[in-house]
């Protein structure tokens, strides 16, 4: 379950920026693609405990961990809002 402090950081991250793009949930992560002066951004919210520093595991499939709480997620490809 997610915290209020982070679900607030999401929504307030999703409507400053108003060029949002792309966004999708997939199991713990919050994936958000920013575009961002002709350049796309993608940003990851660890839900489990807000963390953003991210290790890749594996390219494929694309597996990521959380570098706080070492959860692993699988990423997958981004679709339009």
């Amino acid at each position: 379950m997610k915290s209020k402090i982070l679900e607030q950081m999401i929504k307030d991250r999703i409507e400053i920026t108003k060029d949002c793009e792309y966004f999708t949930k997939r199991e713990n992560f919050l994936i958000v693609k920013f575009k961002n002066e002709n350049e796309f951004k993608i940003e990851y919210f660890c839900e489990k405990c807000g963390n953003q520093e991210i290790k890749t595991v594996s390219k494929k499939p694309k597996l990521f961990s959380c570098s706080k709480c070492n959860k692993i997620f699988e990423v997958v490809p981004l679709r339009k809002k």
